[in-house]
């Protein structure tokens, strides 16, 4: 009973705890959040996954968020709550499952007291731990939640086999829960599935309960199982699912996502030990010695303790096989931590109770209350734990009341910076438009749009890619200035975004967004023009063309590339981790039609193939290549260095738009193609035809400040979005 109390109340302690994390609304949309986010929405609407929207997390985790996020109010504050508070469950319960697999015989409260212990010292920390923080929040996409399931279907399977039910049943109820893994997501699913049904056929191996007949039930059930949990979790439509997962992401994943250096890529078998294995590092023999020790002691426990870090390295190992060497390990990293900590916990009262048994009743009483401690210890922690939760919640709330800079949003469920009210005002008088996003933020969580069947575009992989862009009224986009990785986005997605050049306008923006409506009359692309091309170097340019972006169409001959090689293309756009301003191609066509930088006249331009040599190298790639000039590109719709003919979108009690509230001014990123043009007694004339001189200019490390003759210029009129030219 004191155990159960204690749980609830350290539960509620974390909740609250979540609570006040959420009290400030996420406006970074970039994944995290906002990709949990969208899946939760879609649910509450009545969307189904498979029949309406694909997830990349996985429909097991969506379910397991989903009924805390609907109690809680279905809107951002409570999608946040709900992921963080079940980060922190999922922490708790791995340490508490890695600490009761090692040492079953202690009592449940040492495990208890551990676990309340790992989360308190990431929450209230002291000493900080890396790991154990890392765990502990959700992160961009969930890894710590999906990172879960080898414990709970572990410690589940152990459960049901120490249980009184009939061979039959343990056998049946086992094949189900494996059956059930494949409903998590992509990466642990099959894992996790594979370890259970290994422990249960070693377990009825080593207990004598082994039989053809009783083996060929167990798979029936599980097959049986994963024929209804597929179509279940798939609404129906389990070869849609199965082609996005297995198919369409496997595919595109590996080209698409960065790092692109060889020393993340997994090129050939050869690379499974020369790149794969030495990135888990050494900490890989833990498995070995958990099982070793598991086999000498005859202790299933320990044996079942392995196949967590097993199913823990083969989730990792999944996905830099399915794309490229990442922080994927830190799963299998954190295992280890716990089990070298709860092996030298559990050797140390190994020897204590060696001891009682030695010297007798005196130890043996001392040990007795040593677990009493334990309880009042535990007892202790959780009723500290939730007051000061209490209280951390109760002083984050005052604090957002009365900052003058923040104001609450009913409709989000949490405080805002006032420099977003325009915006979420905007986006409620939008609810009655069609609107697409290409990452889901915060106005699709005021219209709840949910127009495309993947959260943003860098989720339109395969076949979606071409159902993405629909005939939306509003597009919104991430601003150039935000983050680098815009910059790959636009190149990237170029489809998505050679869209938005010729049929929509930006009309209006928000601190991390530009908002695009469709134009009256499209835009044009520029006829195509022939590049200087030399096939037998892979090199090309772009003749007559001055400093810019322009769209370029090259075809490669992709046969002769390795099925897992990357073709990259310099277009000095892309610069985010190792990839230097070149752009990866997909291998799987000949065709592509990409945006390119120009930084100078006659500018070389390279495409070769990357494998194990390093560096893109002539392979004999190129045949054709053409080039168009684009439409105008909008200020802060990317970031190229080139100069800006818009004022810079901003809104403060300084600038309205970019135009100064208090001077005749405006102001532009401070890029060398600015700091070119706008020069004293240079002429800035309007789209009006009003001519106004510069008479000073005056520059920071990031901003240029324009400042002109005459009357002050009026925001509505001359602020962003407006256009001009500069003569």
């Amino acid at each position: 009973m004191l155990a159960l109390a204690l749980l609830c109340t350290l539960f509620l302690a974390l909740l609250i705890k979540a609570m006040a994390v959420a009290l400030e609304i996420p406006t970074f949309h970039l994944d995290g959040a906002f990709q949990t986010a969208s899946g939760l929405f879609r649910l509450s609407e009545g969307q189904l996954p498979g029949r309406d929207f694909f997830t990349y997390l996985g429909v097991g985790v969506l379910g397991v968020l989903y009924p805390l996020f609907a109690l809680l109010g279905d809107n951002i504050a409570s999608s946040v709550t709900t992921t963080y508070f079940a980060s922190f469950v999922s922490l708790f319960l791995s340490t508490y499952v890695v600490f009761r697999l090692m040492d079953p015989s202690a009592s449940r409260f040492w495990a208890f007291l551990i676990a309340a212990l790992a989360i308190a010292s990431v929450l209230i920390p002291i000493v900080e731990i890396p790991i154990l923080k890392e765990r502990a929040l959700p992160g961009n996409s969930l890894r710590p939640l999906r990172a879960f399931l080898p414990y709970a279907a572990v410690f589940a399977m152990v459960s049901l086999l120490q249980s009184k039910l009939p061979i039959l049943g343990k056998l049946c109820f086992i094949a189900v829960l494996a059956a059930i893994c494949f409903s998590w997501s992509n990466d642990y699913a099959l894992p996790s599935a594979t370890v259970v049904l290994f422990g249960l056929v070693c377990w009825m191996v080593c207990c004598g309960e082994f039989s053809w007949p009783r083996l060929a039930l167990t798979a029936g059930v599980f097959v049986l199982g994963v024929c209804i949990v597929l179509v279940l979790s798939s609404s129906g439509h389990p070869i849609d699912v199965l082609g996005y997962s297995f198919q369409d992401v496997r595919r595109d994943q590996y080209w698409y996502f960065g790092p692109w250096n060889p020393s993340a890529r997994i090129f050939g078998i050869g690379d499974l030990w020369t790149k794969l294995l030495p990135d888990f590092g050494w900490t890989l023999v833990f498995i070995p010695i958990v099982a070793g020790v598991a086999a000498y002691t005859r202790r299933f426990e320990l044996f079942c303790l392995a196949l967590v870090g097993l199913a823990g390295f083969l989730g990792g190992a999944i996905a830099t096989v399915g794309g490229h060497l990442d922080t994927y390990h830190a799963a299998f990293h954190y295992w280890v931590f716990l089990v070298f900590w709860a092996g030298l916990w559990a050797l140390v009262r190994s020897a204590l109770r060696a001891n009682a048994a030695r010297d007798g009743a005196q130890l043996s009483a001392q040990l007795d209350i040593a677990d009493r401690v334990v309880r009042a210890a535990a007892a202790v922690l959780v009723v500290y734990f939730f007051f000061n939760n209490l209280i951390e919640y109760q002083t984050v709330k005052r604090r957002l009341e009365d900052d003058p800079k923040r104001y609450f949003e009913p409709a989000l469920g949490g405080y805002l910076t006032t420099d977003w009210q325009h915006y979420i005002a905007l986006a409620k008088a939008s609810r009655e438009r069609s609107t697409q996003e290409e990452y889901w933020g915060l106005w699709s969580a005021i219209t709840r749009d949910f127009s495309p069947r993947v959260d943003s575009v860098i989720h339109a992989l395969g076949g979606v890619r071409e159902e993405f862009f629909a005939n939306s009224d509003i597009v919104t986009t991430t601003r150039g200035s935000v983050s680098l990785w815009q910059q790959w986005s636009f190149s990237a997605n170029y489809w998505f975004y050679r869209r938005l050049l010729t049929d929509y306008q930006v009309v209006d923006f928000s601190p991390m967004t530009l908002v695009w409506e469709k134009r009256s009359v499209a835009a044009e692309i520029g006829p195509p023009q022939s590049c200087e091309v030399s096939r037998a170097d892979n090199f090309f340019r772009l003749p007559g063309a001055r400093e810019g972006v322009y769209e370029v169409a090259l075809t490669v001959d992709m046969s002769l590339v390795p099925s897992r090689g990357l073709v990259m293309v310099k277009n000095n756009l892309n610069s985010i981790d190792t990839a230097d301003g070149f752009l990866s191609l997909d291998t799987s066509r000949d065709n592509h039609v990409v945006p390119v930088r120009v930084t100078a006249e006659n500018e070389l331009f390279a495409l070769g193939r990357l494998d194990e040599s390093g560096n893109p190298r002539p392979s004999g790639l190129l045949q054709t290549c053409t080039f168009s000039a684009l439409p105008f590109i909008a200020a802060d719709a990317l970031i190229t260095g080139g100069a800006q003919y818009q004022p810079y979108p901003l809104t403060d009690k300084y600038w309205t738009r970019g135009i100064a509230n208090f001077d005749t001014a405006f102001f532009v990123d401070n890029t060398p193609g600015n700091r070119r043009v706008y020069q004293a007694d240079a002429v800035v004339e309007f789209a009006d035809g009003e001519a106004r001189r510069i008479r000073e200019v005056t520059m920071s490390k990031r901003y240029i400040n324009v400042y002109l003759e005459g009357a002050a210029l009026d925001p509505g009129k001359y602020g962003y979005p407006a256009r001009f030219t500069v003569k």
